[in-house]
């Protein structure tokens, strides 16, 4: 399938020596590896999420036409954007900074997630309450965990997932596998932190609304308040101020 190499690229790494390497890594008893292999991709397709997702990019848009006097639209760069132009991006999407990025988990909630969706009102972690996505291979990889595919131990817990997944579609399972989605997300108006407690730039606010940091702070001026869509986490060394290493 056309699609194929540019997957294949989303696992590259520039970094490969970080692979297996980092503070949330989940499995950290196995043999060093410098590089990922995509073995099989599926294409998820679910109508009810489409028609959210396509009211949310309404909802973005018109957030950015109250705003537009107060904040430029950013133009959103990542790692993937190459490699996303050949996977599918329409001017509909790059309006509302529609980019794909990685999520890396365990087997045993990969059919959670086809079933639901991503959800923050699950997930957290170093930046509060969220879906957490990345753009780097090396990031999502310490997330993940194996699926031993017909070892004894994995049959009963992961029968369901294997019949949905490989037996249906008549694909063999081929052992010692790991689950990565490719989101396709709508960045809209982020706002970027460096040390996880203030904007990178002026005038430097507090991220959240609440130390619950389930909701992130509004655009300065608005009114009514228009929240920013999506946190950027920048990585660098903690002698610098950053609390996010890579």
């Amino acid at each position: 399938h056309a699609v194929w190499p540019h997957l294949c690229k989303l696992l590259d790494t520039p970094n490969p020596e970080h692979l297996g390497v980092g503070r949330d890594v989940r499995e950290r008893e196995q043999d060093p590896y410098n590089k990922l292999s995509l073995v099989h991709a599926w294409r998820i397709k679910n109508n009810n999420h489409a028609v959210l997702f396509d009211v949310a990019q309404k909802m973005i848009l018109n957030d950015f036409e109250s705003v537009k006097h107060l904040v430029a639209k950013p133009e959103v760069q990542t790692k993937f954007d190459h490699a996303s132009a050949g996977i599918g991006l329409d001017e509909e999407d790059t309006s509302v900074n529609v980019r794909f990025l990685l999520h890396g988990t365990k087997p045993a909630l990969v059919r959670t997630i086809l079933r639901n969706g991503l959800s923050e009102k699950v997930s957290g972690g170093l930046f509060g309450c969220g879906t957490y996505l990345a753009e780097d291979a090396a990031k999502i990889d310490q997330y993940c965990t194996v699926d031993p595919g017909t070892k004894a131990d994995a049959v009963e817990e992961l029968a369901e997932l294997h019949e949905e997944l490989f037996a249906r579609k008549n694909l063999k399972h081929p052992g010692n596998v790991y689950y990565a989605f490719v989101c396709r997300t709508s960045l809209g108006l982020p706002i970027n932190t460096k040390n996880g407690e203030t904007s990178a730039h002026e005038p430097f606010q507090a991220l959240y609304v609440s130390d619950e940091k389930r909701q992130l702070c509004a655009v300065p001026g608005s009114n009514p308040p228009v929240h920013y869509h999506t946190l950027i986490a920048e990585a660098g060394g903690k002698e610098q101020g950053y609390r996010l290493e890579r």
